[in-house]
Parts: structure tokens; C-alpha cells; sequence
């Protein structure tokens, strides 16, 4: 209806803005570095969207994120599409949420980082979370996760000023039980970029990034 959509498939989990916002509507020609390793990527599972005139609710009940676990930090990129994620390791649950409140401007304008001369100003603060627990595995595959916990948190901010705009976000990602050498592992990163219109049709921008 107006307000609730219910989706079922394969999607990108709604943690970081930035993996949400498709490729062409980015300000560079492919994600940060952060996102690439941080971001939670394609699962398949169910999710629901509710959206009003300020404020957007997302919760998505899905297979897990394999990016931590079996994707970057492994170098073994896993297809989660069916009937595939049933060959690897699965999770025992995963939910994701993220919470949007949207101060100025309309939903359309931040599906893009860029803000083009004579268009609306905008601000969207956005909050994520994400849980999930993997299934244990026996004999341990290598680079596999025993009873791998994960959990991550995200907090965002866009800004549009009509020829210019500022993105900012923080990510935070701990994994528990990694292995018995490894007992957790905590990772922390910040992107932030601006950009301006110096012509109708030319943009400048600029990106800092750090984690760890």
C-alpha cells in the first residue's frame, strides 16, 4: 500500500547507505573501499519497508551476510542465491534493520549522492544494525567460522545544497568466536565526501576514508 511494501527474494541487506544506492548513482565509479569490506552485500529473505512523509523503517529477516564470514575478509566470495547457500555454511539467524528520518527534501533525491544545480535542499539521518549467528561446522572447513557471532552498527548523514552535497558515516563491526587463536576481531571506519557543481554539467569531488 502507500506505506508497506513486503518484498521475497534476493536483495542488498539495509545496513550502509552507501551499498543501498545504486552503482550509476554514485559519486565515484565504484564504492568506497569501507563499503566494499564492511558492507553486508546480497542475501536472499524476506523484507519489509514502511515509509512515511519523514520517516522510513526497514526490517529484513535473511540468510545472512557472507562477507565477513566467507566473502572479503577470506578472499572466497560464496553465491548466496538458492540452491547455492544451501552447499556453504548457513547462519542460524540474521536480522537487519535500518531506521531513516528524512528532515528536508523528498525520498527521490538521496536515491543518488550527487545534487544538481536547482534542485531541492535535503538532510536524511540514517541508524542501522545488523545480528546474526552462524551454524557450526564440523570438521572445520579452512578460514571457516566455528559458531561465528557478528554484529555491526552504522549511523549516516547525507546533505543536499543545490549544486553541492555531504555524505558522512561510521561503521562499527565486531566478530565473536572467530577461532581459538582469534577470539574476536572489531573493526571501525569513516567515510566522508563532498561535492560541488563548478559548471550546469561538471562536478567536482572529494572522499577521505579510514578503518581498521
Amino acid at each position: 500500500n502507500n506505506e508497506t511494501s513486503i518484498k521475497i527474494g534476493q536483495f542488498k541487506l539495509p545496513f550502509t547507505k552507501e551499498s543501498l544506492i545504486r552503482d550509476p548513482y554514485r559519486m565515484a565509479v565504484y564504492s568506497t573501499l569501507v563499503d566494499y569490506f564492511m558492507g553486508l552485500e546480497r542475501n536472499a529473505g524476506v523484507q519489509v519497508d514502511w515509509e512515511s512523509d519523514h520517516r522510513r523503517f526497514v526490517l529484513s529477516l535473511t540468510n545472512g551476510s557472507p562477507s565477513l564470514f566467507s566473502g572479503n575478509l577470506w578472499g572466497h566470495n560464496s553465491d548466496p542465491s538458492p540452491p547455492w547457500s544451501a552447499l556453504s555454511q548457513d547462519t542460524l539467524y540474521s536480522v537487519t534493520m535500518r531506521y531513516e528520518w528524512k528532515i528536508l527534501g523528498d525520498w527521490d533525491q538521496f536515491e543518488q549522492f550527487t545534487s544538481p544545480p536547482g534542485s531541492e535542499r535535503g538532510v536524511l539521518i540514517g541508524l542501522a544494525g545488523h545480528r546474526q549467528n552462524n551454524e557450526r561446522v564440523s570438521p572445520f572447513p579452512v578460514g571457516g567460522i566455528p559458531d561465528g557471532g557478528f554484529w555491526g552498527v552504522t549511523a549516516d548523514v547525507m546533505m543536499q545544497f543545490d549544486g553541492a552535497s555531504l555524505f558522512g558515516a561510521v561503521i562499527y563491526e565486531r566478530i565473536k568466536d572467530l577461532s581459538s587463536t582469534v577470539p574476536s576481531i572489531n573493526l571501525l571506519a569513516f567515510v566522508a565526501q563532498g561535492s560541488t557543481y563548478i559548471s550546469n554539467q561538471t562536478e567536482l569531488f572529494a572522499r577521505y576514508e579510514s578503518g581498521g
